[in-house]
């Protein structure tokens, strides 16, 4: 509802339109019942503070004075000076408190529209901060809501990898075992350990560990549990450098029966820095360029 409205319903309830501002109100308010209520809620208000009102006493000779005046009547008596000549006390006194009756009327009435007017201006700034208020809690809700989604989602996948890729205690210790000896191996080597991981279903049983040694450019991977390619294609390994637009070429890798393959690999370009490993299903002799799909990609 706008303000000009509201404004109009305060002036219905403290009697302040008239003739036709008073009749086009009242078809507005047969057909709007949110004014309809607004407006009864002003009228109970004006009610309200009429009752708390303080009545203006007459003055002391005023009911003597209209008493004699009854009395005289009743005895055929004509002692009012006529209106010609001028006013009887009696006169001057009911148009002094009528003059005081409407002067209170008037003051009333003007301090009750400011009022009125108050009270509405705060009504429609609680209206306003109401609203916000619950604009920002559905807000709240739908990000919380999307936020239990996407956590329900995630524990999903979890679940799901856990069923999926769970290694057995014996080849975590082999793993551990094998990057051990490694290590050893060259001790004052930079070496660099990643494990890939896939998100296409039938790779992703697959254990893939790529040991890195940026120092000699070389590095060695394995697989375990790969399913064999199609006739036609091998499994060729890359290395993504951020200072190289497309990843280098790091040898093709084929896998036993078992999916097992233990592979020593060198790229045919020098690597500034190896931030990721990646495996992918080429062409039968492998790729200069990357073609296939990655199935396999880490860190």
């Amino acid at each position: 509802m706008n303000e000009q409205l509201q404004e109009l319903a305060a002036s219905q309830a403290l009697r302040l339109l008239e003739g036709e501002e008073s009749r086009q109100y009242e078809e507005i308010v047969v057909r709007d019942r949110e004014l309809a209520a607004l407006t009864a809620d002003f009228e109970e208000t004006v009610a309200a503070l009429a009752a708390t009102a303080t009545p203006i006493k007459p003055p002391a000779h005023l009911k003597s004075a209209l008493m004699s005046q009854i009395h005289e009547k009743a005895a055929g008596q004509k002692s009012i000076p006529t209106p010609k000549t001028r006013h009887s006390p009696i006169a001057w006194g009911i148009a002094a408190a009528l003059a005081a009756g409407s002067f209170w009327l008037w003051n009333e009435r003007m301090t009750l529209a400011t009022q009125v007017a108050a009270m509405t201006k705060v009504e429609a700034e609680a209206r306003n901060e109401l609203s916000t208020v619950k604009t920002e809690r559905d807000t709240l809700d739908q990000k919380n809501a999307q936020s239990a989604r996407q956590l329900a989602q995630l524990t999903t996948q979890l679940d799901g990898l856990l069923k999926d890729n769970k290694l057995t205690q014996e080849q975590v210790i082999a793993l551990t075992s094998e990057i051990t000896l490694l290590r050893q191996k060259d001790a004052f080597a930079q070496v660099q350990i990643a494990t890939l991981q896939s998100t296409v279903a039938s790779y992703k049983k697959g254990v893939a560990v790529v040991v890195w040694d940026s120092e000699k450019h070389q590095g060695v991977l394995k697989l375990e549990k790969m399913p064999p390619v199609d006739t036609g294609k091998d499994y060729q390994l890359w290395v993504v450098d951020p200072k190289n637009p497309a990843p280098v070429n790091a040898g093709i890798v084929q896998v036993d029966a078992n999916g097992f393959a233990k592979v020593d690999f060198k790229p045919v370009e020098i690597v500034s820095e190896a931030t990721k490993f990646a495996l992918s299903v080429e062409r039968k002799g492998g790729s200069q360029q990357n073609e296939g799909p990655i199935i396999l990609i880490g860190p």
